[in-house]
């Protein structure tokens, strides 16, 4: 059964170059990519906030957890171990 997938893709210098099963040739570039990407995981993890919030009963905290950690002491504590050797804040402008 013929696709539309991508048969075979390369990857360089920040693009990937892929041929679809119909011959079409695509490329993207690292923007393009990022962007697509973000646009994939968005809904998902917007749809995981909204049910825990409504789980909840709209009110409470939510606690975001990479690898278990806290998200936002996660990067409180990055930020102030830079601080500690560079003598400015990670998120300094």
């Amino acid at each position: 059964m013929q696709g539309s997938g991508v048969l075979r893709f390369r990857a360089s210098h920040g693009e990937i170059m892929g041929q679809f099963d119909n011959g079409q040739s695509v490329v993207a570039n690292n923007q393009q990519i990022t962007d697509g990407i973000a646009d994939a995981v968005y809904p998902a993890v917007y749809n995981a906030v909204m049910a825990v919030m409504a789980s909840s009963g709209g009110g409470g905290d939510v606690v975001v957890q990479i690898d278990g950690e806290n998200v936002f002491k996660a990067v409180r504590n990055k930020d102030s171990d830079f601080r500690k050797r560079t003598g400015k804040g990670a998120f300094e402008y």
